[in-house]
This record gives structure tokens, C-alpha cells and sequence, in this order.
């Protein structure tokens, strides 16, 4: 949906970042603050590595190795607090910049989608893709430029917000925590993730949180990410370009059969029997949730 005339979101300026570069740009929050603050909502491609190759490479089973080299990275960005570059496993580059309060990272964008010196490839699944752009020192120059822009902005956002009064740590109404789980398990199912990561990003206790969206959803975390998963699965199996494994692991499944054990218990049928003539909107319906 497009933005009413004459306002904008940060959602937005990463998006036309994009435009601008050329570049997929993405970030990674380590401090809770797109969840909380309204100026800072994002959407769940502005959270992921969404290019072309690394869709690819995550449909191949490789998400574990795209978790570990994403995590090596924020732990570097949380100890050096300084931009850097390089290419992960596969040989795609990017950049990551971090966001600094009182010398602390509170975020980290990342401005990338490029090949380096050779064609990024992903061992026994070949890429067949579109083409990459490669990166130069001009364009490294003009993304440090643009990692920069990001970082003052969104730190002028939150600099405000807590000028205001904001606090994360505040215990808010039911409600405001089954949204925010909402929206965490949108942008992150496809990770191996669980309510613990949500409450480290909200600043609660796991067990405050869990039973804040039990009470206004009627349901815990984990089955919210299930239900989640699986309709996200039915869709993918219903356009009949993907394999069964290829969407287990698409929907943050590591095992491709406990996946299919799971779906075969809530639809009633393997994820085999799927076709894309499959309507995906009626199971889940029928199911009463």
C-alpha cells in the first residue's frame, strides 16, 4: 500500500535507498526499536537478506549457513561499532553499518546484493538467477555514504522517541505484545527463532510475554509460529514451483519429514497432495483458527 501524500516512513527511505544504489538494504535491530516505535515500523522485507541469491540459496537448505555468517557479522558490528565489508560464504557482498547510542549498537543495516571478483554459487544447486550487479570502489563509496545517511536518521528517530519518554521497558497492554509477536514472527519465520528473542527485544521477561499474548490471542508464540509457517507452506506448495524440502526449509523448517509429519496433522493430507490448483485460503479457514 502506498504511503498517503506527504508523509513517509523509515520503511520508506530504505526503500528508496534501494532505488538509489541499487542495493538490497536491509536491517537487523539489536536494540527492540521497530517495535516499538511507530516512525521506525518496518516491513518484513526491510528485515531480511530478500535478493534473488539469497532466496535461492535458503530454498537449497543452506539457511543455517546464511544464519551462522549473519550472526559472525552482528557480533563483529557489536564489538568493532565501525562499518565493514566483505562476501559471505557463497561470494555475495555487503555492506554492514552499524547504529551507535552512547557506544553501543542498537542496529545494523546492511547494503549489499552485489558480486565481488566472481559469480556467488551455492554448491550442488546452481544459481540460474538474474544477474548480479558487481560491486566497484565507486559504488562501495556511495553505499558507506548511504549506510551513513541510514544510521544518522534512524538515530535521530530514536534520540526523539526517548526524549519524548519512551521506554521499552514499560510493561504495555496485552494487545501491544501479541502485535509485535505478530510482526516478529512475520519477519522472522522463516529463522530459527522463539519468544525469548522477542522478549530480549522488548526488554520482558519470556514468561510476561508469553502470557500476554496468550491472553489476548488464545494462543502461545510457539503455535502462532507454527500456524504461521504452515500457511506460508500451503501457499508455496499450491504455485507447484517448489519441492516439499525446498519449502520446509523456505518456511524455517530444518527437517523436510518433521515438516511433512506437521502439515499431513493439521490439513488432513501430505504436503505432496497439494497441486497449483489448490485453493490456500480454505484449509486454515476450515480449521477454526
Amino acid at each position: 500500500m502506498d504511503t498517503p501524500p506527504g508523509t513517509f516512513r523509515f520503511s520508506d527511505v530504505m526503500t528508496w535507498v534501494s532505488r538509489a544504489t541499487g542495493a538490497i538494504v536491509n536491517i537487523d535491530d539489536c536494540g527492540g526499536y521497530t517495535y516499538r516505535v511507530p516512525e521506525l515500523q518496518l516491513t518484513r522485507q526491510d528485515r531480511y537478506h530478500h535478493g534473488p541469491f539469497c532466496s535461492h540459496a535458503k530454498r537449497s537448505g543452506l539457511q543455517p549457513q546464511c544464519q551462522a555468517n549473519k550472526h559472525r557479522s552482528l557480533a563483529r558490528a557489536q564489538r568493532d561499532g565501525t562499518a565493514f565489508w566483505g562476501t559471505c560464504p557463497f561470494g555475495l557482498w555487503d555492506l554492514a553499518f552499524p547504529v551507535l547510542r552512547d557506544a553501543q549498537p542498537i542496529a545494523v543495516f546492511y547494503l549489499g546484493g552485489f558480486r565481488g571478483a566472481q559469480a556467488p554459487e551455492t554448491p550442488e544447486h546452481p544459481y540460474r538467477g538474474p544477474d548480479l550487479p558487481r560491486i566497484t570502489t565507486s559504488k562501495r563509496r556511495e553505499l558507506l555514504r548511504y549506510g551513513g545517511f541510514l544510521a544518522d536518521h534512524f538515530l535521530l528517530i530514536v534520540n526523539e522517541w526517548h526524549r519524548r519518554g519512551g521506554d521499552l521497558g514499560k510493561h504495555k497492554h496485552n494487545d501491544f505484545y501479541f502485535d509485535n509477536a505478530k510482526a516478529f514472527i512475520a519477519s522472522h519465520y522463516d529463522q530459527p527463532i522463539a519468544i525469548t528473542d522477542l522478549a530480549d527485544l522488548l526488554k520482558v521477561s519470556a514468561q510476561h510475554l508469553g502470557k500476554a499474548i496468550k491472553a489476548a490471542s488464545g494462543h502461545s508464540f510457539r503455535h502462532l509460529l507454527q500456524h504461521y509457517r504452515l500457511e506460508r507452506a500451503e501457499i508455496l506448495l499450491a504455485t507447484g514451483q517448489f519441492t516439499v524440502t525446498q519449502v520446509a526449509f523456505d518456511v524455517g523448517f530444518s527437517d523436510s519429514n518433521y515438516f511433512s509429519t506437521v502439515f499431513r496433522r493439521h490439513f488432513g493430507h501430505s504436503p505432496r497432495h497439494m497441486t497449483p490448483a489448490s485453493d490456500p485460503s480454505k484449509s486454515l479457514k476450515n480449521k477454526g483458527h
